[in-house]
């Protein structure tokens, strides 16, 4: 029993190596795949951020610098008010500060309000970026004539020689054509009238008055611009006035095509729009007994303005040139105020061009549209003081 229990091990073993054998040779014959690994992923790379801007959002600080500017007064902060004796227009108007990035570390800082669509009052540059500064240089430097005179080391000079009154410098714009040309008001009201008919919706803003340059004892020089909104679009014409030799000249586009016009027509072949036994009479309209005559002659003393009603009477249209179709003076239900009427007659179409006129006091007041253009034009109101 036992012998057979070997024999029978032995044949096991031998049956067991065979199938060894055909394993290793079918392996042999028939090697595996070999295995591919799946390659590593790409590392990316955290995105690099810009650096931060150093001088962004710093409105507040240029301003400050501003207000802390040293002055040979002191602290350009306190010298603002200086502008109620210079500037007292200006200063009611209760301008505002501004500071507005301009490149870099460079802030233009304002202390100003909007007189007829126009910013006025005095503008500083600011240098925030201390690299960029020259030896010696200032952070803060006057970049008008008005933050010139707010820095000047005495106020003398123009407290004892006040700046002009801005009518004087409106009187002296109005006032510089020449005897065979219009006056400016006149062909500005031209132009807008020729804008209006075209269809382009015309509100009058009017005159403001900005100084240019102001170094004493020499006679300062301004700019004078007339504002309108044209389509909804605002519009400029400026002039260069100087006092010195009242000389007038164009400073934009807008104001070389007035002059050219303006030069253009002789006030002379204008028809006249007011009666001329009003336009020669003299003496004091009080003196006038009948109150509808007196009315008039308030209307007509200013020259201006019936130069500009002549220019209205001759306005042209799409059917030829405009018919003076005469003067009404009507007594209001106020004692003694008179509406004045004007007809201008364009072919089929009538305009009536109102003003009021109190025989009291004298005091005349546009009531149309067409007379509000007009008196925006020739008798502007006193702007704010801008000078």
């Amino acid at each position: 029993m036992k012998r057979e229990h070997l024999k029978f091990l032995l044949v096991m073993a031998v049956a067991v190596a065979a199938g060894l054998g055909a394993l290793l040779f079918w392996l042999l014959q028939n090697p595996p795949a070999p295995t591919v690994l799946p390659a590593p992923a790409p590392v990316i790379a955290a995105p690099s951020l810009p650096p931060a801007d150093p001088f962004a959002d710093r409105q507040a600080e240029a301003i400050a610098l501003v207000q802390q500017s040293a002055t040979p007064r002191g602290p350009l902060g306190v010298g603002l008010s200086d502008a109620a004796i210079l500037f007292p227009g200006l200063a009611a108007a209760k301008p505002t500060w501004s500071a507005t990035r301009v490149k870099d570390g460079v802030y233009e800082v304002a202390w100003q309000t909007q007189i007829a669509g126009l910013a006025v009052g005095p503008r500083w540059g600011v240098q925030l970026d201390k690299a960029a500064l020259p030896a010696g240089g200032s952070a803060v430097v006057a970049a008008n004539a008005y933050a010139e005179i707010f820095a000047a080391p005495s106020l003398d000079a123009w407290t004892k020689a006040p700046l002009p009154a801005d009518t004087l410098l409106l009187s002296t714009l109005l006032g510089a054509a020449g005897p065979k040309e219009l006056a400016i008001s006149s062909a500005l009201l031209a132009s807008l009238r020729t804008a209006a008919k075209e269809g382009r919706a015309v509100e009058p803003l009017g005159w403001s008055v900005t100084l240019l340059r102001s170094k004493p004892p020499e006679k300062p020089a301004y700019s004078v611009a007339y504002a309108w909104k044209e389509a909804g679009e605002s519009k400029f014409a400026t002039w260069e006035v100087d006092l010195a030799s009242r000389a007038v000249k164009p400073a934009d586009l807008s104001a070389n095509a007035v002059a050219q016009a303006a030069a253009a027509t002789d006030p002379k072949l204008l028809a006249e729009a007011f009666p001329r036994d009003l336009t020669r009479a003299r003496g004091n309209p009080m003196r006038e007994r009948k109150l509808d005559r007196r009315a008039l002659r308030f209307l007509v003393a200013e020259p201006l303005r019936q130069q500009a009603a002549a220019v209205l009477v001759r306005f042209p249209d799409r059917n030829g040139a405009a018919e003076f179709g005469g003067w009404t003076a009507v007594e209001s239900g106020t004692p003694g105020l008179f509406n004045l009427t004007l007809d201008v007659r364009y072919g089929t179409e009538i305009e009536n061009v109102v003003w009021t006129s109190d025989t009291a006091t004298g005091a005349v007041k546009a009531v149309s549209e067409a007379a509000l253009l007009i008196e925006s034009l020739v008798l502007p109101a006193e702007p704010a003081r801008e000078r």
